[in-house]
């Protein structure tokens, strides 16, 4: 029964262990309360048995690096993700983008329009640092948003400086919980099939969906 969503976490559990163990552990920063609510945006990336933000990959944060990270991304070796995260309801959206060349800025701006719809909010702050690739998603969907999400009164963009950590607090906080729920049910099912799951492989962007339903309804 515990494997099935390996929520909560538990001690006895090797994977939950190894997913999730003390490094996951952070203390709970409650904040203000907010009249607007605040839904989070950023890019993070699935490499071969491990889950990284943009900074904490090899590749430099600079053109030429973007460009080997691309490449990287046709092969096969890295599996670019998009986490959504609201911080008011906590509930949190993470996907694979495919590479899917000039289309691919398209489909990610569908899928933060179609999270804003299921959140339901009224007035929403999207919220970001100032990473150019993150900058110019949350740009775009807030034009598709503005046109396309019915009753909705105000969209704005509150932005960070670039990677600022502590500013995009709540998304990285979205990132971490992610991560090590994503890494537990991998190395479950891994364990059990007695193979290693490739970053491209399909079961990943089904498992990375998964993992996000499962922490809304739990």
């Amino acid at each position: 029964l515990h494997r099935k969503p390996h929520i909560p976490y538990r001690n006895w559990c090797s994977e939950c262990i190894m997913g999730r163990g003390l490094c996951e552990q952070r203390g709970r920063h409650v904040g203000r309360p907010h009249d607007i609510p605040r839904v989070g945006i950023d890019y993070w990336f699935i490499t071969t048995g491990s889950v990284k933000l943009r900074h904490e990959l090899d590749f430099e944060q600079s053109t030429e690096g973007d460009a080997k990270l691309n490449e990287a991304r046709k092969e096969g070796k890295v599996v670019k993700c998009l986490i959504i995260r609201c911080y008011e309801t906590k509930c949190i959206f993470a996907y694979v983008v495919p590479v899917k060349g000039a289309d691919e800025d398209g489909y990610a701006v569908q899928l933060v329009v179609n999270a804003v719809v299921w959140l339901g909010h009224v007035r929403v702050i999207l919220k970001s640092d100032g990473e150019p690739a993150v900058t110019k998603l949350v740009q775009e969907s807030l034009k598709e948003v503005k046109c396309s999400v019915e009753g909705l009164e105000t969209a704005t963009h509150e932005r960070s400086g670039p990677y600022d950590s502590q500013a995009n607090g709540g998304t990285e906080v979205g990132v971490r919980i992610v991560r090590g729920q994503f890494r537990t049910l991998r190395l479950c099912l891994e364990k059990r099939i007695g193979n290693k799951i490739p970053p491209k492989h399909p079961l990943t962007p089904w498992l990375l969906e998964h993992t996000t339903m499962l922490l809304n309804i739990c």
